[in-house]
């Protein structure tokens, strides 16, 4: 709840991404681990799916909230497909400040409704029996409280417990923990994880987590980042506004009313209808989804669009700056909001194909393009050299039209200048390595590939060329 709202690119050295990471299964708890796709823990101040806007005046604490949470965990749940979920937290939500993890049990029976028709298309997708059995409770009146409040000893809580058993998995991969609420039950995690190891143990406890902020909801976000300078944290203050549907310089017509409701709320199944007709003002209808950029920043990864390890490079969750190099904290690019709504039309596309999958078969629903590389995605070239680029082998399950586009990720560059590509819009294409580029520096260009199909799906994949 965020009443502030109202009132691989697919990087080789990244151990979690694979290039066919949609070809296996999501195992089941006690067999091994699958190491292809994102760790991801969702924490949110979930509401009743029924849940009455806050800013309605009317109704009892417990129902009334911001109905943005929902909205964005039905997105989340069509993307399960590309995630290990490793937890479901309900922190303290609505007006009343309770947890109550039946709340998301309950849109988890929806989910129930839809998932077989879901795999169809991907057999990535979770059991719903497995999404409920790693549904975990924290605690209540922590919205808004002081560390000092809401954190030490007596504390604890089944989420917070269960976070310290998911980062001691003996798993390589981090685990990315997306906090649409406060941080309150991964900070207890931390500070119980503090009391009672040896710093040794802390830091490896806290070398595994990754941790993406949707603003600082409770002191426990500002203790996190006081305390633990070298813990990742990704601090959301102002540009996950870039989801909201009438963000300023947004196109508003992807997100508001009109759209959710032809591609989203009617006719695609029970888990589509249950999504809000709006946040927290019943007065704005359309999408606020404040906290799916926490998601999405991964989701663009999966795609191949960015590294989540560097949080300067653009994704779909927006873009970062590091403002003191001694600590792995990460706030918001000054573009602002733009950084998130930039991709708008890609996103909802997206968003409205996985919600055909709840009611299409496979012939009738549209399916995302492979984007293969005839070369190594890592090369060297000297300056005057040209760097042949070509996409053969990029392909379309669905055999729909391929629209290929190749750029310059200028924002990943170390070498300041700009490239000019040739038959930049072609599968094949070529650049040459300019005559001030200097041995060290670094170019990154994005093959993006977007299919014939409707909704049109785009996939990308990055070509690292370092400068001899």
């Amino acid at each position: 709840m965020k009443k502030s709202v109202f009132a691989l690119i697919i990087v080789m050295t990244i151990p979690f991404f694979s290039s066919d990471n949609a070809t296996g299964k999501n195992l089941e708890p006690g067999f091994e681990a699958d190491t292809t796709r994102p760790r991801v823990i969702i924490s949110s101040d979930f509401p009743p799916v029924d849940v009455i806007p806050g800013g309605s005046g009317y109704g009892p604490d417990e129902k009334r909230s911001d109905p943005d949470d929902v909205q964005s965990m039905v997105r989340f749940l069509l993307y399960t497909n590309e995630f290990d979920v490793e937890g479901l937290i309900a922190s303290a939500g609505t007006l009343a400040y309770i947890a109550n993890k039946q709340n998301i049990l309950d849109i988890l029976n929806l989910y129930d409704q839809v998932d077989e028709k879901l795999r169809r298309h991907d057999s990535w997708y979770p059991t719903p029996d497995y999404l409920r059995s790693v549904t975990w409770e924290g605690r209540d009146k922590t919205y808004g409280r002081s560390a000092e409040e809401i954190l030490g000893d007596g504390m604890d809580s089944e989420a917070s417990n269960s976070i310290i058993k998911i980062v001691d998995q003996p798993d390589p991969r981090p685990v990315w923990v997306c906090v649409w609420g406060g941080p309150r039950e991964v900070a207890q995690a931390i500070w119980t994880v503090r009391e009672t190891r040896s710093h040794a143990e802390l830091e490896r406890f806290l070398s595994k987590l990754r941790i993406y902020l949707i603003g600082k909801q409770d002191g426990s976000a500002q203790w996190l980042l006081d305390n633990f300078p070298k813990l990742f944290v990704i601090c959301s203050d102002h540009n996950f506004n870039g989801m909201i549907w009438n963000a300023a310089g947004s196109d508003t017509t992807l997100a508001n009313v009109t759209w959710t409701n032809a591609h989203i709320r009617k006719g695609h199944g029970p888990l589509g209808a249950v999504y809000p007709k709006s946040g927290w003002d019943p007065k704005s209808p359309g999408q606020k989804e404040g906290d799916s950029p926490s998601f999405l920043y991964l989701i663009s990864a999966v795609r191949g669009l960015n590294n989540p390890e560097n949080p300067t490079e653009p994704s779909w969750g927006g873009k970062f700056i590091r403002p003191d190099s001694t600590r792995n904290h990460w706030f918001d690019d000054p573009a602002g909001p733009k950084t998130v709504y930039r991709w708008r039309s890609q996103v909802q596309n997206d968003f409205a194909a996985l919600a055909d999958w709840c009611v299409k078969s496979y012939a009738e629903a549209n399916h995302p393009p492979v984007v293969e590389q005839a070369h190594a995605l890592d090369q060297t070239a000297e300056p005057g050299e040209t760097v042949q680029l070509s996409a053969r082998g990029t392909h379309d399950p669905d055999g729909d039209q391929l629209d290929y586009r190749w750029w310059q990720y200028r924002e990943a560059d170390s070498y300041a200048g700009s490239i000019e590509i040739q038959d930049a819009d072609n599968r094949e294409a070529s650049f040459t390595i300019p005559a001030d580029a200097c041995k060290g520096d670094t170019i990154h260009i994005i093959c993006e590939v977007t299919d014939g199909g409707s909704p049109p799906l785009t996939r990308y994949k990055r070509v690292n060329v370092d400068v001899q």
